[in-house]
């Protein structure tokens, strides 16, 4: 889409791609929307483990064209990497309407003047490191990236350099293991039957829907496993979900995997699948028969899968609404215990991937 106006022509490029090379590159870029769902984030981290905008950013950067970030949050978020690949940097905050007001202090008028200047100043300090959550003016300690009530003008000089420290300073060597299953399914998650376009949430002992059938187990204790029996008549699920997306990405990039306790009752066929899901409609799937050993029946076996063979399918950890899923459309039948995320055992897995 190109707009002309006097003066010089504007081209919007969702990529960044152009035909005729353009001076400077303004380039929109924020949070997605949590409104009203849950934001909540391991650590600051802008687009952590998917740094699409600071990939565009660097890729002009790169043609030397001069780029102008204008950064959209509701919140301080940690972007050295992105304040490193800017040549200016706007936090717009939350315009909403009036976006408009951000076009008038970053373009100049038609004399070339400039036609409004800077006043907005910081109402919250603006962290240095990724797990610099707590940064607030008069603490002992007070030592932010830019203090609460910074803000430039055209006639200042920059403050800050332009290579700032795009380590995150996240340490994982303390993390501990995530419940998802353990004796029941432990909050936030939620288990889910799906039996074609039904869906119903467990909320007793035992359940059948249509084509799948449900009961506690005991395995070590009294009903501290699930038995899901699949009558193949029609494809159907088990779903750990939650309401809200939770954001996971650090046991991803602890080398975690997804640890789990099952029992074959019957035989597995190949479209017996471990799934995943996450916001936006991503998700990956893995067959069962990769991961356990058909040999042992009616017994109960451990298997751990690394985290990375659900993210190499497209599994967006920092999205995550259901970490563990079982679909199946032919007859079988699972019991399934002790469904854990647990970090720094990827080397160790049932399941490596790269």
């Amino acid at each position: 889409k190109q707009i002309t106006q006097a003066g010089g022509r504007a081209i919007l490029s969702v990529d960044g791609s152009y035909e005729q090379r353009p001076d400077v590159a303004v380039v929109v870029f924020g949070e997605e929307p949590y409104a009203e769902g849950h934001g909540d984030r391991d650590n600051l981290e802008f687009e952590r483990g998917n740094k699409k905008s600071l990939a565009l950013l660097k890729s002009l950067k790169e043609q030397g064209i001069a780029v102008v970030s204008v950064f959209i949050s509701g919140r301080p978020m940690w972007v050295n990497s992105e304040l490193n690949a800017s040549d200016a940097f706007v936090a717009a905050w939350l315009p909403g309407t009036e976006g408009g007001g951000i076009a008038d202090v970053i373009l100049k008028g038609k004399d070339g003047s400039i036609q409004h200047d800077f006043s907005g100043k910081l109402s919250f300090s603006w962290p240095k490191t990724a797990v610099q959550a707590t940064v607030n003016k008069g603490d002992d300690d007070y030592s932010p990236l830019l203090p609460y009530g910074f803000g430039l003008t055209y006639g200042d000089k920059n403050v800050l350099a332009d290579n700032l420290d795009e380590d995150s300073k996240l340490d994982s060597s303390a993390l501990t293991s995530m419940d998802i299953l353990v004796g029941a399914p432990v909050a936030p998650w939620r288990l889910l039957l799906k039996s074609g376009d039904e869906l119903l949430d467990v909320s007793s002992s035992t359940h059948q829907l249509g084509a799948l059938k449900y009961r506690t187990e005991d395995k070590t204790v009294q009903e501290d496993a699930r038995q899901f029996n699949f009558s193949g008549e029609q494809k159907a699920s088990a779903e750990i979900v939650t309401s809200f997306a939770e954001d996971t990405i650090t046991y991803l990039e602890a080398n975690g995997v997804i640890s789990f306790d099952i029992k074959l009752n019957e035989p597995l066929t190949d479209d017996v699948n471990l799934a995943m899901t996450c916001s936006g409609e991503c998700g990956g799937a893995i067959a069962l028969s990769k991961m356990v050993d058909q040999s042992i029946k009616n017994k109960w076996q451990s298997v751990s899968v690394d985290l990375r063979c659900f993210a190499n399918q497209g599994v967006d950890f920092a999205s995550l609404t259901s970490p563990f899923s079982l679909h199946a459309s032919s007859k079988t039948s699972v019991s399934v215990a002790n469904i854990q995320f647990v970090p720094n055992k990827a080397d160790s897995a049932g399941l490596k991937c790269q």
